[in-house]
């Protein structure tokens, strides 16, 4: 390619939701820099969004076998493997994603934090990201109250998450903890930051807790 495109320029269009244009992007960056982790990273997180499983896990494993230490990483595949409703596989690398996170925490000399390496804020999303995806497997597997726990610690981490307080409250209203759901609710409608669907789904849960009916997942 002409120009090298950045990290963060592949950071942006997925967190913009432009999965399509990052497709086409990155599957050039990668035949022309084929030892690119982060390309590869990006390139299996937008599969994986897109419904591509298995090129998603192939693209990420391919990122991880070229020694990339991130722990998008390791979560991404968590979410592929998730999405196809291998659970084992999904939480040995929902597990590892917690590893790399932890060890990647920049840590402050008297210089300041290290370079290179995850900011405490940073870090913090990370892994209130990684316990929501991890609470998803024990969902499936029934683990309920495994899967609350996980989801309160990471609201610890990330207490702003809207799709943590979804999962939680969703969850508590199938353990019959209305008041609990009642208040996670409440914070997600008054979110300025939550999509729209998620609003649309709170409201239809927060009308549904005085006649009973199930959650809205």
């Amino acid at each position: 390619m002409d120009q090298i495109l950045p990290t963060a320029y592949f950071q942006k269009l997925v967190a913009r939701g432009a999965f399509s244009q990052a497709l086409a992007e990155l599957s050039r960056v990668v035949l022309d820099e084929p030892k690119r982790a982060d390309a590869w990273c990006y390139l299996g997180i937008c599969y994986t969004e897109t419904g591509h499983q298995k090129e998603a896990i192939g693209a990420l494993t391919t990122a991880w076998a070229l020694g990339s230490s991130s722990y998008e990483v390791p979560e991404a595949l968590g979410c592929a493997y998730l999405r196809r409703r291998d659970l084992d596989a999904a939480e040995e690398w929902f597990l590892r994603a917690l590893q790399e996170i932890a060890r990647d925490q920049k840590p402050l000399t008297r210089q300041g934090p290290d370079p290179g390496r995850l900011s405490s804020d940073e870090a913090r999303a990370g892994r209130g990201s990684i316990l929501r995806n991890l609470a998803m497997t024990r969902i499936y597997r029934g683990d309920l109250e495994d899967a609350q726990f996980l989801l309160e610690e990471a609201l610890e981490a990330t207490p702003e998450d809207v799709l943590s307080l979804h999962a939680l409250s969703a969850l508590q209203m199938q353990l019959k903890n209305t008041e609990g759901a009642r208040k996670n609710l409440e914070t997600i409608l008054a979110a300025p930051a939550a999509p729209r669907w998620l609003q649309t789904v709170a409201e239809r849960n927060y009308a549904t807790l005085l006649v009973g009916w199930p959650a809205t997942s």
